[in-house]
């Protein structure tokens, strides 16, 4: 029992609190934004030191949660990120959302479940690489999702990527890639996201050319590409988020 006291003290010596807002718009298949904030507990359990200058090498812990709104879509997220090594990280969380929209241009709510409540448990691996200038990451995440919805007969709709959910219960595979070069504090990267439903078989993909422009605490990014799903065309897509940190984490990713 002493042994663990001291080994909390000692985490906690390298505890502090993350906090950040995000604003979030996109153009296609319809005109929509999103504001979240997020904050996070880092405690670090490891890290090595250099003569000149800190490592970019630690382990680090991080409880988290993020709340999410469009007034009338509204999600709390809780997670746990845990980082063997700062550029290998595991996430393992529950995401609820409740949404209260009917007016989507691309699902007809009379025939899809468009209101309700929706429950995901998820695990996640996160991993970034670097070169020089250049940079890539990749993460691949399983979500097991419950529907508690009025028609428990008709698909539900998983409007983050514009698909069809089974009525009751599924399971979503989502992977996102990117590969980046790095000017000054700003960043070139092209992204790539794939998402598919096991049950409903619907499958969501979007592709972005994005310019991250970060100026002190705000990051400013801009994404120009196509996206498409089982249920719509592929058509051009465009995405603004403006990032405000009150306060960075320790993540490096």
């Amino acid at each position: 029992m002493y042994k663990i006291i001291l080994l909390l003290i000692s985490l906690n010596s390298f505890a502090y609190f993350d906090l950040s807002t995000l604003l979030t718009y996109r153009s296609y298949p319809s005109s929509g934004g999103e504001v979240s904030i997020e904050s996070g507990k880092n405690i670090v359990i490891w890290r090595k030191e250099s003569t000149d200058k800190k490592s970019p090498l630690f382990g680090l812990i991080r409880p988290k949660l993020k709340l999410s709104t469009s007034a009338v879509i509204n999600t709390y997220d809780l997670s746990l990120e845990v980082y063997p090594i700062s550029f290998i990280g595991l996430d393992i969380g529950y995401k609820h959302t409740n949404s209260n929209y009917t007016q989507f241009d691309f699902y007809d709510c009379d025939s899809i479940n468009c209101t309700g409540d929706m429950k995901r448990s998820y695990f996640g691996q996160k991993m970034a690489i670097g070169y020089k200038n250049f940079i890539a990451l990749g993460q691949a995440y399983i979500f097991k999702n419950s529907y508690n919805v009025e028609n428990k007969t008709q698909q539900v709709a998983e409007f983050r990527f514009f698909s069809r959910a089974n009525a009751t219960s599924d399971q979503n595979y989502y992977a996102r890639y990117a590969v980046g070069y790095k000017l000054d504090q700003d960043l070139l990267v092209f992204v790539s996201e794939y998402n598919r439903f096991a049950k409903s078989k619907d499958v969501y993909r979007m592709n972005l050319l994005t310019y991250l422009k970060k100026v002190d605490n705000q990051v400013y990014t801009i994404g120009l590409g196509t996206s498409k799903s089982t249920l719509i065309k592929e058509g051009f897509s465009a995405i603004f988020q403006w990032k405000y940190i009150f306060k960075a984490s320790k993540k490096l990713f």
